[in-house]
């Protein structure tokens, strides 16, 4: 496969996109609030007659769901609403939402009273959680501290649930900071063309209930612990 990647002004890009919609892969923001933005954010993205659909989407049934999700008075008619724009887009455009979490950690060494150790990590961030939004939380049978298994294609692991609404329905959000959990067994291979950055931030996933942490992860502490009694304890110098 032969791909031509093509730099040009905003103007030409605007014209490309917005207009003519000449591109076959493109990227660009698209925020879909948690609020009562959420609604306008799917109007101006994916109503038909927007100037802002750069896909050119077209789908009469979204159109309708999108304007009955702004007049919705309920929770229940704008569940409805949302779950007929997720289907149908989920079915007609290769669209890959991203969800961003919501963590800031201090990675200067400048940064006052702050002393980078190789335990860094556990002093800002003591595990890995699964942030899950409370109606697939429920949904599930799961509730905060409860153990959860997060399965992909390419693997699995488990780690404890944050129940939260930091997060969206259908959404889940984790780090990948502690080893015991390496939740980047679930990611795929794929890497960013230009800077070979790994996809991390798009996984279709599976979330079910566990009993406790994977055979893997058990095998992986141990080997840890022992290592770790290895590399404290005093060794006698070679001859």
């Amino acid at each position: 496969m032969t791909v031509q990647t093509e730099y040009v002004d905003t103007a030409t890009n605007t014209q490309r996109i917005f207009i003519d919609k000449n591109f076959d892969i493109g990227t660009h923001a698209m925020a879909i609030t948690s609020d009562d933005g959420g609604p306008l954010n799917l109007l101006q993205n994916l109503q038909s007659a927007s100037g802002a659909n750069r896909t050119g989407y077209n789908n009469p049934a979204v159109d309708k769901a999108i304007k009955d999700l702004r007049t919705a008075k309920t929770d229940d008619e704008k569940t409805a609403a949302y779950k007929i724009i997720a289907d149908a887009v989920a079915k007609d455009v290769p669209l890959l939402p991203m969800w961003n979490g919501e963590y800031s950690v201090a990675w200067n060494s400048k940064v006052h009273g702050f002393v980078k150790t190789s335990r860094y990590n556990v002093l800002w961030h003591e595990a890995d959680l699964l942030e899950m939004h409370p109606s697939d939380a429920e949904n599930r049978g799961l509730k905060t501290d409860d153990w959860a298994r997060l399965a992909s294609r390419t693997g699995e692991t488990t780690l404890r649930v944050l129940v939260t609404d930091r997060v969206a329905p259908g959404v889940v959000y984790t780090t990948f900071h502690h080893p015991a959990t390496q939740a980047n067994v679930v990611t795929t291979d794929f890497s960013d063309w230009a800077t070979n950055c790994p996809e991390y931030k798009v996984t279709a996933v599976q979330v079910m209930p566990s009993n406790g942490p994977t055979d893997w992860q058990e095998e992986y502490t141990e080997l840890s612990e022992r290592s770790r009694r290895i590399a404290d304890s005093a060794m006698e110098p070679a001859e």
